[in-house]
């Protein structure tokens, strides 16, 4: 009798394990999250975003989702180093001008983690603030336009990082869609070198784009439906559609806009790497070393 119940059990066992769906199927099958399943989304969507998906899916039901390898490890110490560095040579330097740094680049380029591992170089050396700046209310016009960035200017000892900035109504028309072209943008870009150059003997402005290829993007869009779809919109869809325009239109932008404070354009398609390099221009543009 105990032989035969073994034998059942193991005959159980076996069949279980014969007819259960491979891991791989089960990820395949775990459905979109809501936006991703919009009209814009599924226009937009390709088997680049669906593969980085499924590779975070993997990484989350394995457990892997935050924990560093030796190599991040080792390059997020890199870059703690670094504004460590800078924050000391800060606390060394009398302030003499309040700092502006601002980051523009497409979505997807990291601007919101990348802002995480620039405060600590300005922590205690000067009073840091950070601001955020999307799309204006409706109906707000010309003026209240250029208010609304010149209340966010840094006074006297303090640093303030602008994720985004006065560049948006270059980029973008007033519906929210993208410029088809720069010749529509020269009332917005000539708005921005009169404010910089007002600003230029009275405040440090440091300009940096943070670039990305098309396939950072897609790593982006698939991380986020996988772990964070509530970061998503069909914004981010239709810019990765548009990928190669607004990269064009961002260049020209930046060819016409780089005289009073110059740009310091840096890939993201390393994150480690561009963070790296974005403190480094901190310090040489801040310090002179």
């Amino acid at each position: 009798m105990e032989n035969n119940r073994r034998f059942i059990a193991g005959l159980a066992l076996a069949l279980g394990l014969c007819f259960a769906a491979p891991a791989s199927a089960q990820r395949a099958r775990t459905p979109l999250p809501a936006v991703a399943k919009t009209k814009a989304a599924k226009k937009n969507r390709d088997k680049r975003i669906e593969s980085y998906r499924q590779h975070y899916l993997k990484k989350k039901a394995e457990g892997r989702v935050g924990v560093l390898s030796p190599k991040k490890a080792k390059a997020e110490k890199e870059i703690r180093d670094l504004a460590l560095k800078l924050n000391a040579a800060l606390k060394a330097k009398p302030a003499t001008k309040p700092i502006l740094i601002v980051l523009e680049g497409m979505d997807g380029a990291g601007k919101s983690s990348t802002i995480r591992r620039l405060l600590p170089a300005f922590d205690g050396a000067r009073n840091v603030g950070v601001e955020h700046f999307g799309a204006p209310e409706a109906g707000t016009d010309a003026v209240q336009q250029v208010m609304r960035y010149l209340q966010k200017v840094p006074v006297q000892g303090s640093v303030t990082i602008w994720d985004r900035s006065w560049y948006g109504p270059a980029r973008y028309q007033d519906d929210g869609s993208i410029r088809p072209s720069v010749k529509g943008a020269k009332e917005a870009i000539r708005d921005v070198r009169h404010l910089e150059g007002l600003l230029k003997n009275k405040v440090e402005i440091v300009k940096i784009y943070l670039d990305i290829g098309k396939d950072r993007q897609a790593k982006t869009l698939g991380k986020r439906e996988a772990l964070k779809p509530e970061k998503l919109g069909d914004a981010d869809y239709q810019a990765y559609r548009q990928h190669g325009e607004i990269r064009a239109l961002d260049k020209q932008i930046r060819a016409r806009t780089g005289k009073a404070s110059p740009w310091h354009v840096v890939s993201m398609n390393d994150r480690a790497a561009g963070r790296k390099q974005m403190l480094q221009i901190l310090h040489k543009t801040l310090i002179g070393e």
